[in-house]
């Protein structure tokens, strides 16, 4: 009996336990509806947990109350997302905390924070979102949740067209960081597409767009040209990708801060229907200093010659945060002569200005390309007189301008000739050749001679290369062998850092006393030897008969 008896009191013990846990209840306050752009990719918001139970019955032991969600969107096959798992629409919602605990009268917890992911792209649609509160797997409560999600207005009807894909994105631009630019950068943006659909030879219009954190279209602000930030893209095949490069150079308008690139595609063949936003994770950087200058393009000819005068005009831009009271830009150029600067009064922040430069190309100059570096000053301080600030190396414009024409040589070597020996014909005739280095390095030269061959023979060159050092000369020894007398000329040719130098030369060629010298002078060297030949046959035709005259008298 005594058993039974207690059997009936636990019994009856469980069964205020349950009615206990029946009165606990929990109650939902959601916080109504809100917005998200379809540029952002999750957004949070929260609802309140209230305890609503009979105090009087509740005991000591704790009571678990666990949440799931319901997600209602308005495009087919986007029905249940529960505890944070992903439907099939690629939203997803997860919880901070994903319970509560009821202790006593008290609410561990009273706040439930949600997040909800995947919903770029999205375009004008609202989610509803139905949040139950469960003990065990009985509801005790449910609330309702509107999140809505609007256009960024580059798509009017939403997302219509799914055929294309951004597969990559990437910053080609010459800069420190990738995605990191500052005012002036030149940009590079390169874009590869997928066709993702059926057809083959789908054309689309492309165009970069950027938006602020709020959700705002600032792409005026980014560039001057905003056809710049536009391309097309031609017969693109099904199941073929491609690369496409947006340059720009970017705004001084643009203010620092964090922006989303996003890509805009129309297809061609239906542009009022067919609209997609391709949307990357990436995000941009500009990061603006307070104080800031520097020139932005130059207005120069590209070549000119010594002796001319150049007009130059250098565009400014203050590009810092900050106005300027003045401004300093500076040209330079060492081979040159160049070191000049102009002063500019008064630059807000985002002005440009031009400045003239003229300068004159001195008549001795080197033909050949010159780096002209300019660079600013700024942050000017009046007490001192002076600039606290001035351009980074990297950020210096460099130009190059081609000289060529009417320049005089001072670097060209010096050559002189003098005779080294008597200017006889028929005996050598050697010609020491002096060749001095004026220029500032060394240089290796190659000497030869021509136009000789009607009055002498050419003999040798020696040395026919020779390497001088800076300001030093050196010498050099051509030999001929001359066959005729007179006042003759030959060339001196030298040949140095790819410049040719030719220099006449006359030398008076006397002839060789005796009749065969004059005959050689006269004949040459065959006609001499022709006429000693015939000289000698005569002779002995002489001799012949002067022998026979005698023998015949002794007869």
């Amino acid at each position: 009996m005594v058993k039974q008896l207690r059997s009936l009191i636990a019994v009856f013990a469980l069964i205020l336990f349950a009615v206990s846990l029946a009165s606990a209840t929990i109650s939902l306050t959601a916080t109504g509806s809100q917005s998200v752009s379809e540029l952002s990719d999750s957004t949070t918001f929260s609802f309140n947990v209230s305890y609503a139970g009979d105090v009087e019955n509740q005991t000591s032991d704790s009571t678990t109350f666990s949440f799931n969600v319901s997600y209602a969107g308005d495009v087919e096959n986007q029905t249940i997302a529960i505890n944070g798992s992903t439907n099939t629409s690629g939203v997803s919602v997860s919880f901070s905390p994903v319970s509560v605990v009821l202790n006593g009268t008290e609410l561990e917890i009273s706040t439930i924070t949600g997040t909800i992911t995947g919903l770029q792209g999205r375009g004008h649609q609202d989610i509803l979102i139905s949040y139950n509160a469960l003990n065990g797997s009985t509801i005790v409560d449910s609330e309702t949740f509107t999140l809505s999600v609007t256009s960024a207005g580059l798509c009017s009807s939403g997302i219509k067209d799914e055929n294309l894909s951004l597969s990559d994105l990437e910053d080609k631009s010459d800069v420190d960081d990738d995605w990191e630019w500052r005012a002036l950068d030149d940009i590079q943006v390169r874009v590869t597409l997928d066709n993702t659909g059926d057809k083959d030879n789908e054309d689309y219009k492309l165009q970069l767009y950027f938006f602020d954190d709020t959700g705002k279209d600032v792409s005026s602000k980014f560039v001057d040209d905003k056809d710049s930030l536009k391309q097309d893209v031609n017969n693109l095949d099904k199941g073929d990708d491609t690369d496409v490069d947006f340059t720009f150079k970017l705004s001084t308008d643009i203010d620092s801060g964090n922006y989303k690139l996003v890509i805009k595609a129309i297809r061609k063949s239906d542009e009022k229907n067919q609209c997609d936003i391709l949307i990357g994770d990436q995000e941009v950087s500009i990061d603006q200093d307070d104080d800031y200058a520097i020139v932005s393009a130059i207005d120069a000819p590209m070549t000119t010659s010594c002796g001319s005068t150049v007009d130059l005009i250098a565009t400014v831009a203050n590009t810092g945060t900050n106005d300027q009271d003045r401004v300093k830009v500076i040209l330079y150029n060492r081979d040159l002569g160049l070191n000049i600067y102009k002063e500019i009064d008064n630059m807000d922040s985002g002005d440009s200005t031009d400045v003239l430069f003229s300068f004159a190309i001195p008549q001795g100059a080197q033909e050949k390309s010159y780096k002209l570096l300019f660079s600013t000053e700024f942050n000017y301080d009046d007490h001192d007189d002076s600039y606290d600030d001035q351009s980074d190396s990297e950020d210096d414009y460099m130009y190059y301008m081609n000289v060529a024409g009417d320049c005089i040589d001072y670097t060209k070597p010096t050559i002189s000739a003098r005779l080294n020996s008597t200017a006889m014909v028929g005996e050598e005739l050697v010609v020491e050749i002096s060749l001095k280095n004026n220029a500032d390095t060394a240089i290796s030269a190659i000497i030869s001679a021509d136009e000789y061959a009607s009055w002498a023979e050419f003999i040798r060159v020696e040395p026919s290369i020779v390497s001088a050092a800076k300001q030093e000369t050196k010498k050099a020894y051509i030999t001929f062998k001359p066959t005729q007398a007179g006042q003759h000329t030959f060339n001196i040719n030298v040949i140095y850092n790819g410049k040719t130098i030719d220099q006449a030369v006359t030398v008076n060629v006397a002839s060789k006393t005796g009749w065969l010298s004059g005959a050689y002078e006269q004949f040459g060297k065959t006609g001499t030897f022709l006429l000693l030949g015939i000289a000698i046959l005569v002779i002995l035709i002489i001799l012949v008969l002067v022998i026979r005259a005698i023998v015949s008298r002794k007869d």
